[in-house]
């Protein structure tokens, strides 16, 4: 039992640090903007706009490929052995190792962790990290900023009058 609980803790670190080393790139390869004067269109010949969606993604690390990080997903984002991204997941994101997109509408299902900033639905992994759900949080040990409910061995909802409590902890504003 404490092999398991050092691996997650290991594997969490490592994928935590994986996640701030691949932001902080994304922040410094980025190009100064140019001063560029858009042309003059006319209203009727408008460009159609493209849909910034998938239905199916499938991500390697943090950020990789680049539409992993900036193009909702309506269906299921898969995560060989990591996914992140700043857009919304509304259907299911999973993970071998580690499924961290900012918002989640529906489920992420991850082995190892699961990172969110927003929950709507259920977050179930060995590690759960969130700032607010609206909904289950379940895995062995489970943290939370504002609100949740969590099912777990150690869970911990910081903003709450009972911050940690085992088994069942939860706080709904």
């Amino acid at each position: 039992m404490k092999k398991m609980f050092m691996a997650a803790f290991v594997l969490t670190s490592f994928t935590l640090v994986g996640q701030e080393t691949a932001t902080a790139t994304v922040k410094s390869t980025s190009l100064p903007a140019k001063n560029v004067q858009p042309r003059a269109q006319s209203p009727t010949t408008a460009p159609a706009e493209s849909p910034e969606w998938d239905f199916v993604q499938i991500g390697v690390w943090f950020g990789v490929p680049k539409q992993t990080n900036n193009t909702d997903v309506y269906g299921i984002k898969i995560g060989v052995p990591f996914c992140g991204g700043k857009k919304k997941v509304a259907g299911l994101e999973t993970a071998v190792l580690c499924g961290a997109t900012d918002r989640i509408e529906g489920a992420q299902a991850c082995i190892i962790t699961s990172i969110s900033k927003k929950v709507v639905g259920f977050q179930g992994s060995i590690v759960n990290f969130c700032d607010d759900v609206e909904g289950l949080q379940f895995g062995i040990i489970n943290f939370a900023k504002n609100r949740a409910f969590q099912l777990g061995i150690l869970n911990f909802i910081d903003n709450s009058s009972v911050p940690f409590f085992p088994i069942v902890n939860f706080r709904f504003p």
